[in-house]
């Protein structure tokens, strides 16, 4: 048997007593590289394909592309393989990009990258998306962003995330969202989390959400807010809700409003504070109701007063009770005044006392009179009996 002919970039010279040259160093005519069929060039090495200039490879038909091995693949310099044309980049199998080195990924430009269809985009692993340069990145259509991976979103380094376009960051899916990290979510701008649809701003994971800038949290809508689930409105750090505006709490359910920690009820401002609902304020916890500052108490209004428990007004301090006004404490009901610690009772002032009706007044129990200041007690007197 003859032995298979070998792939050969360079005819042989006829005259063997002349001084040669190594064949491979000579550029290689482009007529002959033409000629060769793409089974050839699957028979090419990748030493014999680094020997071959741009010009070699752009002769290169899109089945020859495709033809040449992975292992081939690995000689293509960077430099050659960012000129290729978008229509070769295009025609490289799934498997041959996969096998491509992130240095080489690094080398493709934005038109090349924007060429490959989702199917092939998908052989990228999340190394080799992590390579991809900002400029290569800013050439994925939206249809190709939304189909990738959850693995190939994961491996987005921050400052990929962040170079997107906002129309780009649009595209990504739930479930995508739901990977990105901390650093991933921080990157991308008030505008970009804009666009987040309720569902995605719900995907967020808690870690994530916690990178948020206090400018983003203050852009939120009232329908964004609202999609937060309990978990995530506890996950969000004391700086977050100090942003948060009056409009913006009004907004949270009831469920979200007892989701609040004790530590962010504190940083609540007053405006935001004033934001609160009858309802909302009616769920308030033992706890959230101790953590309201006296400057927030007082930043209360009447009617948010008026909502508030026996049981909530049983855990008011006398500072607290002290913040409320003549006309607010003036709204309890006889079960709330009786609800009054005798601790908290050094809070109500005389008139508070004297705003009183008989009702209330007759709700005092004798162990809340028994701890009572003589003014306060002399307060009581003058009027029940005035």
């Amino acid at each position: 048997m003859h032995p298979s002919p070998q792939v050969r970039l360079q005819p042989s010279s006829p005259h063997r007593s002349a001084p040669s040259t190594p064949l491979t160093s000579q550029p290689s005519p482009p007529l002959q590289i033409e000629a060769l069929g793409s089974a050839q060039v699957a028979a090419l090495s990748s030493g014999q394909l680094q020997a071959l200039n741009s010009d070699d490879i752009a002769s290169f038909s899109t089945d020859d592309i495709a033809a040449i091995s992975t292992k081939a693949l690995a000689g293509l310099g960077t430099d050659i393989l960012s000129g290729m044309a978008s229509s070769q980049v295009a025609a490289l199998t799934k498997t041959q990009i996969a096998s491509l080195s992130t240095g080489q990924v690094a080398a493709l430009v934005s038109a090349q990258i924007s060429a490959i269809d989702t199917a092939h985009l998908s052989a990228l692993t999340a190394s080799q998306v992590g390579a991809l340069t900002t400029d290569a990145l800013s050439g994925l259509a939206s249809s190709q962003i939304s189909a990738l991976s959850s693995v190939q979103v994961g491996g987005l380094k921050s400052d990929q995330l962040a170079s997107l376009e906002t129309a780009q960051v649009s595209a990504l899916t739930s479930s995508q969202i739901a990977v990105l990290s901390a650093a991933q979510i921080g990157g991308l701008s008030t505008d970009d989390i804009a666009t987040f649809t309720t569902d995605e701003l719900a995907a967020i994971n808690t870690k994530a959400l916690a990178s948020l800038s206090t400018t983003t949290i203050a852009g939120l809508e009232s329908s964004q807010l609202v999609a937060l689930s309990k978990a995530q409105v506890a996950a969000l750090t004391t700086t977050q809700v100090a942003t948060l505006a009056s409009s913006q709490i009004g907004s949270l359910t009831t469920e979200q409003v007892g989701a609040l920690t004790a530590a962010q009820v504190t940083s609540l401002t007053t405006d935001a504070v004033t934001g609160l609902g009858s309802g909302q304020v009616a769920v308030l916890t033992a706890n959230q109701i101790a953590a309201l500052s006296s400057g927030q108490v007082e930043a209360m209004n009447s009617d948010q007063v008026a909502a508030l428990t026996s049981s909530q007004i049983g855990s008011l301090s006398s500072s607290q009770l002290a913040a409320m006004s003549s006309d607010e404490v003036a709204t309890f009901l006889t079960d709330e005044i009786a609800a009054i610690s005798t601790k908290a009772l050094a809070g109500l002032s005389t008139d508070d006392i004297a705003g009183l009706g008989t009702n209330q007044l007759e709700a005092f129990t004798s162990q809340q009179v028994s701890s009572l200041n003589a003014d306060q007690v002399a307060a009581l007197i003058a009027a029940r009996y005035q």
